[in-house]
């Protein structure tokens, strides 16, 4: 981020409509900033938030006393920890990308910067296909028992 922040002009066209055309502007200092710090804070929170859940029994798991029973506890924790560790490494990558997409546009044309919105939606649908099939991993791990 700080690579591609150097290359950014002194004002950042941040945000774009639907067919990729800037509509807001920021700072160089603002948009580093706040980018760093949502590619940071918001996985940072998802992994705290569910090692927080797993210390205080908040798990909403199907058959949560056989998956969380003193035998298989650490090994369902660390499951969960890795498995919640790949969504915030995937998380933090759907930001790089966006990072890069912004970077990409305002290099182009200063005057009048377009986001690929093409490449925008890949990179939402990729990490949309991967978060199902995390979820769908999740749900095949802890199925129910007596399904």
């Amino acid at each position: 981020l700080l690579w591609v922040g150097r290359g950014l002009p002194p004002e950042v066209a941040s945000h774009f409509g639907v067919a990729g055309d800037a509509n807001s502007k920021m700072s160089r200092g603002g948009f580093v900033v706040s980018m760093g710090a949502a590619m940071v804070l918001l996985p940072l929170l998802v992994w705290v938030g569910a090692g927080w859940a797993m210390k205080r029994g908040k798990l909403n798991i199907p058959d949560a006393d056989y998956w969380l029973a003193e035998s298989r506890r650490p090994a369902t924790e660390r499951y969960l920890y890795r498995q919640i560790t790949w969504l915030c490494i995937g998380m933090t990558t759907l930001m790089g990308w966006i990072v890069w997409l912004v970077s990409v546009a305002n290099a182009g044309a200063p005057a009048h910067p377009v986001l690929d919105s093409r490449l925008a939606t890949l990179g939402v649908g990729v990490f949309m296909a991967a978060v199902t099939a995390w979820a769908v991993t999740l749900s095949v791990r802890f199925r129910r028992l007596d399904a």
